[in-house]
């Protein structure tokens, strides 16, 4: 019995593979559409003809992934009984909630989900970024908010969104997997430990949002 071939990547995603890999290694004003073309072996106009622009082949990476994270982690959310639990339960379900789907997707989904975590990394440290990461992310933000506030009621407005920016500041640097943490240690401790580090991490957070509210 002869193998079945595999079908070969449609153009648009090879293009959104290649092109996400390349932004994240090397930043979006370093690669050029030819870069792109090159890297995937397709036609130049093939770039025009699939996004018109670089700037909206960008737009598609970002977004590709965007939607997938972000369903997962309104799904999260949405599966937490806030009832049952103590204001400080409620506060690390939520950081987990945030946090866990990227650990998911990061550790057990392609590849690409790697390069994905630093370029949104990347993105973030750009002022002239924000329209997008509004685009993509405001709206669960705002709802993880809203449900921090609601939970923790003597936590104001200003400390809630406060504690997001913290939330996400440390969550994009922490999957970015740097190797910083290793250079520190001197080895001792991995920037690749994502089990220890997601875990420490909500846990850091949680006690740093009920800080805020005394």
């Amino acid at each position: 019995m002869t193998a079945k071939r595999q079908p070969k990547k449609k153009t648009r995603d090879k293009l959104l593979d290649v092109a996400e890999k390349m932004f994240a290694e090397h930043g979006f004003d370093a690669v050029s559409v030819r870069d792109i073309t090159d890297e995937a072996n397709v036609r130049l106009a093939s770039v025009n003809y699939h996004f018109e622009t670089k700037r909206k082949l960008f737009l598609a990476v970002v977004s590709r992934r965007a939607t997938v994270l972000n369903e997962d982690r309104k799904t999260a959310l949405d599966e937490i009984t806030f009832a049952d639990l103590t204001p400080e339960d409620g506060v690390r379900a939520i950081a987990h909630a945030f946090i866990d789907p990227m650990y998911r997707r990061s550790t057990q989904g392609d590849e690409g989900w790697k390069s994905y975590c630093r370029l949104i990394a990347q993105q973030a440290a750009l002022r002239h970024s924000t329209d997008i990461t509004a685009e993509f992310f405001n709206p669960f933000a705002l709802e993880l908010i809203a449900q921090l506030k609601e939970i923790l009621p003597g936590l104001k407005d200003r400390q809630a969104h406060y504690a997001f920016q913290y939330l996400i500041g440390a969550t994009i640097y922490l999957f970015t997997e740097n190797e910083r943490l290793d250079s520190l240690s001197d080895g001792k401790y991995s920037s690749h430990d994502l089990d220890t580090l997601c875990d420490d991490l909500a846990m850091f957070v949680t006690g740093g949002v009920l800080a805020l509210r005394n």
